[in-house]
């Protein structure tokens, strides 16, 4: 941001453009009063006028901050991909079975697109609407299918590569004390579509019903373990680590030491559990059997938010 100088008039564009793109949100929390004090703000920092340097190194005493590295250490390629041609944010990116990256489109994207490593190409599939999605995950299933979520909108999709048809999986539900919606997405063996969000839920596609498990309000990172059981993290202070089991369904969280804000998880071959867990800078291990837990302190000043 502090590369780019607007005046009064270009922030207040940009400010009205993302109360819009992001008004399912922003709506009910981001006042007029609010985006006067953020363009006045912008205005000040990044206006046209502004002294702000624009690159840290033109900040002085930067050099000091600079941590020194062998060239060794640097012995590392980075490929880039342009991943551009979108309205929305292309968000985290998930491989499949044949080398190639789905990235969900958040924002005002409306769309899900497929690179291909190898050759730099990417396909696009979009939605059939302007409205907001919010395009937030995306995964392609053992049945070559690939189902992403509609954060803005509360509803699951199913995309068919070969054809480019898209087939949305709307949700009614209503939560009385937040809006509901569709998080992360992930597939069980059976096919059943598991995502994250608020409240957690199951989506059969044999029978179109959704499952809503209330005791789980809000959740952010989901994943299975071997047996294939439902993993989850609540997203907020003293936030928790939960499963739901396979069979049963019963639900079970614990509260990991850290007293943090768990966001996603991973499950290696021992059944061990580890989060990340923001602000408190620290990311915590759990193993159910038995129930056990360690901190792992990260760096000052870094938040981890994925295993």
């Amino acid at each position: 941001m502090a590369s780019v100088r607007r005046d009064e008039a270009g922030w207040r564009d940009r400010v009205d453009y993302m109360r819009q793109a992001m008004a399912f949100q922003l709506s009910a929390r981001f006042t007029d009063e609010k985006e006067n004090e953020v363009v006045s703000y912008l205005t000040s920092v990044f206006g046209q006028d502004s002294g702000t340097p624009r690159s840290p190194a033109d900040v002085p005493g930067y050099k000091d901050t600079v941590r020194p590295f062998s060239d060794e250490a640097m012995n590392i390629v980075y490929v880039e991909y342009d991943v551009s041609g979108s309205k929305g944010l292309p968000w985290s990116a998930s491989p499949d079975k044949d080398g190639n990256f789905w990235m969900p489109y958040y924002g005002r994207g409306n769309e899900v697109a497929r690179l291909n490593p190898n050759t730099g190409e990417v396909k696009h599939f979009s939605l059939p609407f302007e409205e907001t999605a919010g395009v937030h995950s995306v995964v392609r299933a053992t049945d070559g299918m690939v189902y992403f979520t509609e954060f803005a909108l509360n509803k699951l999709a199913k995309l068919d590569p070969s054809t480019g048809k898209i087939t949305e999986f709307p949700d009614s539900f209503t939560m009385p004390d937040r809006r509901a919606d569709k998080h992360t997405v992930r597939v069980d063996a059976k096919g059943n579509l598991w995502s994250s969000g608020s409240p957690l839920s199951k989506y059969d596609q044999e029978t179109g019903k959704y499952t809503h498990f209330l005791e789980v309000p809000s959740s952010y990172g989901i994943t299975f373990d071997k047996d294939g059981n439902v993993w989850f993290c609540v997203l907020q202070k003293d936030g928790k680590i939960g499963k739901i089991d396979a069979k049963t369904e019963k639900v079970t969280q614990w509260s990991p030491p850290t007293q943090g804000t768990p966001q996603r998880l991973a499950i290696d071959s021992d059944g061990i559990v580890g989060s990340a867990s923001a602000p408190d800078t620290k990311s915590a291990d759990s193993i159910p059997k038995p129930k056990r837990s360690w901190n792992f302190r990260c760096p000052d000043r870094l938040h981890p938010h994925t295993l």
